[in-house]
């Protein structure tokens, strides 16, 4: 299986078990099959799971120049790669969306 489609499935057990969609049964039923596959691990942090600048000003529908802003403030974590080159967590950014 490739590693996109295991991040996604992790991704959506964790919302339907976030939104309380599925039962604490129903949901170890889910893991114990995707344990048996060998898919449970938590996804590392990809080059898939982390934003440029750019990337994410776009999906927050921002300027480049608010997300900087926003980043000063602590109202965004980023994580710097290089000298001057930033990243973001997609997953902080759904959190900081609420969804």
């Amino acid at each position: 299986m490739r590693a996109d489609t295991k991040v996604q499935i992790i991704d959506f057990l964790n919302l339907l078990e976030s939104a309380g969609k599925v039962s604490a049964s129903e949901l170890g039923k889910i893991k114990d099959l995707l344990n048996n596959l060998g898919l449970n691990k938590e996804p590392e942090e990809t080059p898939v799971n982390m934003l440029t600048r750019d990337e994410t000003a776009a999906i927050l529908k921002v300027s480049r120049k608010t997300l900087e802003r926003m980043q000063a403030r602590g109202q965004i974590k980023a994580y710097r790669v290089g000298l001057r080159q930033w990243r973001y967590r997609l997953a902080d950014i759904y959190s900081m969306l609420g969804n």
